[in-house]
């Protein structure tokens, strides 16, 4: 973690086995945030990214956020799911895949971002979204399941 970071309320790092998180210069969190890398997962913050209150983050696989990020309040960052046999949840059994998140996206309160997904630079998701596949660089997405609104005219940096 770099020293140049701005934390106000709590942030609850979790760090088992061989789980490795690393967070660049000037990460700003308004807690609580809960950040696990669980078993032998990486979870990779850039810099000057934001965190808005009850933001939750758990890897068991990659999870790896770009920079110039912004979260609302409530945002799920999961890349991991229980196995299903035989039409039970296996309580010790995971399916994994890792997230990717370019620089510059920006996403709404309450949006969940599941495993496998590839979120493009400068996008934006929408509050409520729940995001299970993968979003273009500049593009508005929104819904359950998210889907794509419009494009985003990144000619400038005003243009949001």
């Amino acid at each position: 973690m770099h020293f140049l970071n701005s934390f106000s309320g709590k942030f609850n790092l979790l760090i088992n086995k061989k789980g490795k998180c690393t967070i660049g210069k000037f990460l700003m969190i308004d807690g609580p945030v809960y950040i696990k890398a669980l078993n032998k997962s990486k979870i990779v913050i850039g810099e000057n990214c934001f965190f808005n209150h009850n933001c939750c983050i758990t890897s068991m696989n990659s999870i790896n956020i770009g920079n110039d990020c912004m979260f609302a309040n409530n945002v799920t960052i999961i890349d991991h799911d229980h196995s299903i046999f035989d039409n039970k949840i296996s309580k010790n059994e995971y399916v994994t895949d890792k997230i990717t998140i370019g620089d510059n996206v920006w996403c709404g309160a309450n949006v969940v971002i599941l495993k496998g997904v590839k979120i493009g630079n400068n996008s934006i998701i929408a509050a409520g979204a729940i995001v299970n596949n993968n979003i273009p660089d500049n593009e508005i997405w929104g819904g359950i399941p998210a889907k794509k609104i419009k494009d985003i005219n990144c000619g400038g940096k005003n243009d949001r």
